[in-house]
Formats: C-alpha cells, structure tokens, sequence
C-alpha cells in the first residue's frame, strides 16, 4: 500500500525535472489525486466502481496528460514478465546459498535483508516500474560503500559472493545499468559465469578508486 500512497509523489517529481513542460498545468489537480489515492486504499473491500467515483473527470484527464508526458520525455527499460520470473528465481537462489554459507552473521543478515528486499522490488515493477529495481541496487552500492569491511569480508567468500553479484548483474541488465560501482575490494577474483542466467559478471576487476560489476549479455 505504502508504494500506492507514494505514486502522486513519484508522477509530481517527474514532472517538476522537465523543463519544456507546464508544470502548473499537469500539476493543478495533483492534491486532488493524492486524497483520491489515499481514500481508494482506505476502501480496499469497497467495490470498485466506488473506488473509481472518488477520482473526478478533470482529474483522471490530468493524470493522462501526466502519463502522456513522462512518457514522452522518460524513456524507462521496461521488464518482461519472463525477465521478472528469472529475477525472483534467481534471488531465491541466492537467499538459499547465503542461509546455508559458512559466513558470520552480521554479514549473512546484511546480505539476507538487501536480497529479501530486492525481492520485494520485483513485486513492486508491475506498479512503479524499472525505477523498483534502480533504487534497490543504489541502495545495495551504497550499503556497500558504507561497510566496506563487510564488503571486503563478502568478496573473500568466492561461493557467497558470485551468487550474490549474480543477482546484482541479472537485475542491472533487466533495468539497462551497464555497470555498478562498488567500492575496491580488498583481493581480486576470477571472472565468474552465471550458469543460471547467461549473464558474465566481472568481480574483482579493481579500477581506482571504486571496482566496477560489468555486465554483459
């Protein structure tokens, strides 16, 4: 629900970064929007042609002209339903190797709550898009720029860390980041292949200051 409530939000931002558009004129029925997204999921049980009374004709005509812009102007990567399925599966991998990893536990839960959220990104695609998956892997490079000792701690488990940069590379392809930068770990390792998804990701390749995750169809 939360990520519902947070749309109005999502549509005003992007449109107040355009700079050739009216932003007083897409914009003018925008708290309107947000008490009738905020009252619609309040009455979740209520059906829905109730649902759909609470948005008034200028309203929904204002979100269209809001859709027709962005779309115009914001070119997002859209996800296929096949491409979101081999996301899922391949992070219920990775939860599976990091509960089973002979790693500390500080680390397993740090790398347990970013996986299980990522999975929660994935849900959230169908309704807010690519940018459900962008904003999971920011907040996984900058976790790792925050710990770095537990960074450097992931890399020097080989097994743990190629599952894990195999869930990182799979979903920068779905969402078209070419590289992730991530801070220099402390060794290098081997190129490792994704036998799962055909996906090369590139570990340990250091480049200063930070290391860089390729990937590459």
């Amino acid at each position: 629900m939360a990520m519902v409530l947070a749309l109005p939000a999502e549509i005003q931002d992007g449109i107040l970064v355009l700079d050739d558009v009216n932003h007083e004129l897409l914009l003018r029925h925008m708290d309107e929007i947000t008490k009738a997204v905020a009252s619609s999921v309040s009455r979740m049980h209520v059906p829905l042609e109730n649902v759909l009374k609470l948005y008034g004709d200028t309203a929904l005509l204002s979100l269209e002209m809001c859709s027709d812009v962005l779309g115009r102007k914001v070119v997002e990567p859209q996800v296929s339903g096949e491409d979101l399925e081999a996301i899922a599966r391949c992070i219920n991998e990775a939860v599976a190797e990091v509960q089973n990893a002979e790693i500390d536990g500080e680390l397993k839960t740090f790398l347990l709550s970013h996986l299980l959220a990522m999975l929660q990104a994935v849900g959230e695609v169908r309704i807010r898009g690519a940018v459900a998956l962008r904003e999971e892997l920011d907040r996984i490079t900058g976790s790792f720029g925050r710990r770095r000792d537990l960074f450097g701690r992931l890399t020097k488990n080989e097994p743990t860390w190629s599952v894990f940069a195999s869930v990182l590379s799979i979903v920068a392809s779905a969402v078209q980041v070419t590289a992730l930068m991530l801070p220099p770990a402390p060794e290098a390792s081997a190129p490792h292949q994704n036998t799962h998804t055909g996906t090369r990701i590139i570990t340990g390749r250091i480049i200063e200051p930070p290391e860089v995750i390729q990937t590459v169809q």
